[in-house]
């Protein structure tokens, strides 16, 4: 058998750059598709947890009731407010000066001394005594004069 040998010459060097760089190309192609794969996957994942975390912040609260009311209650009227033994009381609001902090470094009030506006009196604190300056509202009569 002869012995078959190769020289090399300008068009042998083209073609052996030509099948090196084909057989480059071509061994990277199963990188790029598994990189496109990853990548993918990566977004279909956090696409997922974005809409399976949107859904549980929106859940409700399981104590809500959920359907019908077995019965509804007027408060605005006089058989309402006696039906849960009830009593509509008002106040006139004051507006009065208090001390108060500016805001700080930090955004929060821990600033220098200044002075602001609140109302008084606050309803429903834990030291709200309901009968200390509150007159009640007869029901059925022209509330027109208490607002």
């Amino acid at each position: 058998m002869e012995r078959i040998t190769f020289n090399r010459t300008l068009s042998s060097a083209v073609l052996h750059a030509w099948a090196t760089e084909f057989n480059r190309a071509h061994r990277e192609a199963p990188i790029c598709a598994s990189m496109w794969r990853l990548r993918f996957a990566a977004l279909f994942t956090f696409g997922a947890l974005v809409f399976l975390a949107g859904r549980a912040l929106a859940e409700t609260n399981a104590d809500a009731p959920t359907g019908k009311a077995d019965a509804v209650i007027d408060l605005a009227t006089k058989e309402g407010v006696d039906l849960v033994k009830g009593q509509w009381c008002y106040s006139d609001t004051k507006i009065i000066q208090v001390d108060f902090k500016a805001a700080g470094p930090d955004k929060q009030p821990t600033g220098k001394p200044i002075k602001t506006y609140d109302f008084t009196p606050h309803a429903g604190g834990v030291d709200f005594d309901e009968r200390r300056g509150f007159r009640r509202l007869e029901m059925g009569k022209d509330r027109s004069d208490h607002t």
